[in-house]
């Protein structure tokens, strides 16, 4: 996804394209799944990329031209950046690392006890 949405923007010149690290980075999950929310999807899944009216996840050949279609749609005739549906507040979710640190913390507890 990414070598696409780079080559996406090099031939859009005028097309900006912002990457977020989701999975090491709990403020950049916490906006993806705001931004999901705001869009309606009803799974938060990495890759999401948000365009326009478009919120799609996934990879392949279906995935890029709907959001090629949705870019070639948005430049003539302009579309609001997708940060313009934030709410005030982020959601409030923790993200797939802080669970990962969660249960580390849980299972190192429990072995613990059981000594």
């Amino acid at each position: 996804m990414k070598a696409f949405l780079e080559e996406l923007a090099q031939e859009y010149p005028d097309l900006v394209v912002i990457d977020h690290e989701v999975t090491f980075n709990p403020d950049n999950w916490r906006l993806m799944v705001t931004l999901a929310r705001a869009y309606g999807l009803k799974e938060e899944t990495v890759p999401t990329v948000f365009v326009g009216d478009l919120a799609i996840t996934g990879i392949g050949r279906a995935v890029e031209l709907r959001i090629r279609e949705e870019v070639e749609r948005c430049l003539p005739q302009g579309c609001p950046s997708p940060m313009e549906r934030l709410p005030e507040k982020k959601a409030r979710v923790l993200s797939p690392l802080e669970i990962g640190l969660l249960l580390g913390i849980v299972v190192v507890v429990l072995l613990l006890i059981i000594r």
